[in-house]
């Protein structure tokens, strides 16, 4: 690496032409390298000598974010993230910095893009600001019916339900992720330096290092610790918070429920609660409304309830995900419903009684 003015200065940045091979010079050097005391003095210095660098920088910034790089098949099985410049050398082959052209670069990412796809998994590595050091940004989504695990580049160790959407931030001083949808299970490892936190809509789950299970169901967000302690916080009503000084033990488990506070501790089945991992959903006392909402993550074919009486059936149950329309012909049977079937859903009703 050279140094100019002794500050530092990426590699091949003596032979930039212009202002904007000099930006793409610092992007790659921010993207793809740690984000030193001096990489970040010598990024400010070159930003302070002109208007015309912060805007170039910008413009090109902006148009990496705005690319999406799909992991290679390779780094699947891994799970480890690959620095942009690794990517960048990956798709454009081991020219020196300073020669890569940027519309050869861009059409060599969209063609990976295209090569990987159906992998499902899509990955963005972005800093927060260009002084900040970089975050990484990942999204799982699973499909249908399908559940994965995936290691996080901390150690950190993630399993995925069927249909659900994770997307994950890693920062330097905290590791923020975002349930939109579905079920995980958090084996987190421990930093004291970065706390784990997820925002799960309703509630908020905060932990250092421990193993938990969050499941979003259509009543609110159900929080089951099988290890150490979580901190929990209901966003609309904090008067049940679980708090590092009053934290959620291993056993125990509480739901949030949108507009209320963190319910009362319930007494967790750690020997079922997390069944579902290997194909197994078992529920205790819970409503026919969540027994459902969980099948259809793993149906092409939604089972739809009609009317308040029907979601509120309280059932305790355990079947195989494999065995679940043997399970939906008991629970029409044992409550007497009918059923009326479409190529686009399942309707279960209860007829009414005519006088």
């Amino acid at each position: 690496m050279s140094m100019t003015h002794d500050l530092y200065r990426p590699e091949g940045f003596e032979h930039a032409r212009s202002i904007e091979e000099e930006a793409r010079l610092w992007l790659i050097e921010i993207y793809a390298q740690s984000l030193t005391q001096d990489v970040q003095a010598g990024f400010r210095d070159w930003l302070s000598r002109s208007p015309d660098h912060s805007a170039a920088y910008a413009r090109l910034e902006r148009s990496w974010r705005d690319l999406v790089l799909i992991e290679g098949l390779e780094d699947l099985t891994s799970h480890r993230r690959v620095g942009l410049g690794a990517r960048l050398k990956r798709v454009w082959g081991e020219r020196p910095m300073s020669s890569w052209n940027v519309t050869a670069g861009l059409a060599g990412a969209l063609a990976l893009v295209c090569l990987t796809a159906l992998v499902g998994i899509s990955m963005i590595t972005a800093s927060r600001s260009v002084i900040d050091s970089p975050r990484t940004y990942i999204a799982y989504q699973t499909a249908m019916g399908q559940s994965r695990s995936v290691t996080l580049e901390d150690g950190s160790i993630i399993t995925l339900g069927a249909a659900t959407h994770l997307d994950v931030h890693l920062g330097v001083e905290s590791r923020d992720l975002i349930l939109h949808e579905g079920q995980a299970y958090f084996d987190v490892a421990r930093d004291e330096a970065r706390p784990f936190k997820v925002d799960a809509g309703s509630a908020q789950i905060r932990v250092l290092g421990t193993e938990f299970d969050i499941r979003r169901a259509p009543r609110g967000v159900e929080v089951i610790v099988a290890e150490g302690e979580v901190g929990v916080h209901s966003v609309h009503d904090p008067r049940g918070d679980f708090t590092p000084e009053n934290p959620l033990r291993a056993g125990q488990q509480v739901r949030i429920a949108p507009g209320e506070p963190v319910s009362q501790v319930m007494e967790a089945n750690l020997e079922t609660a997390f069944d579902w991992r290997e194909g197994r959903l078992s529920y205790a006392d819970a409503p026919l409304e969540d027994v459902i909402a969980d099948l259809n993550r793993y149906r092409a074919v939604p089972i739809i309830l009609s009317g308040r009486e029907l979601r509120d059936i309280r059932v305790t149950t355990a079947f195989d995900i494999a065995r679940q329309d043997q399970f939906l012909a008991m629970v029409i049977r044992s409550y007497n419903l009918k059923q009326t079937i479409t190529p686009d859903r399942i309707l279960l009703y209860r007829e009414v009684a005519r006088n």
